[in-house]
């Protein structure tokens, strides 16, 4: 596994990119070229969706 050869800081964040790229997997199989694009795409729909969720508890 990759989280092995990170620094322990560096874990969750790798961890936490794995989940949201396995989240949106079969969504970024169909619209992206490779697989650094999915896991962007992966990345950019939770960033996001997690924007959309701050708006709206501030709002």
């Amino acid at each position: 596994m990759v989280s092995r050869t990170l620094r322990k800081s560096e874990q969750a964040a790798e961890k936490y990119t794995a989940e949201i790229a396995r989240k949106y997997s079969s969504k970024a199989f169909m619209g992206c070229n490779g697989g650094i694009e999915g896991v962007l795409f992966s990345a950019l729909v939770e960033i996001q969706k997690q924007r959309e969720m701050k708006d709206d508890k501030d709002s």
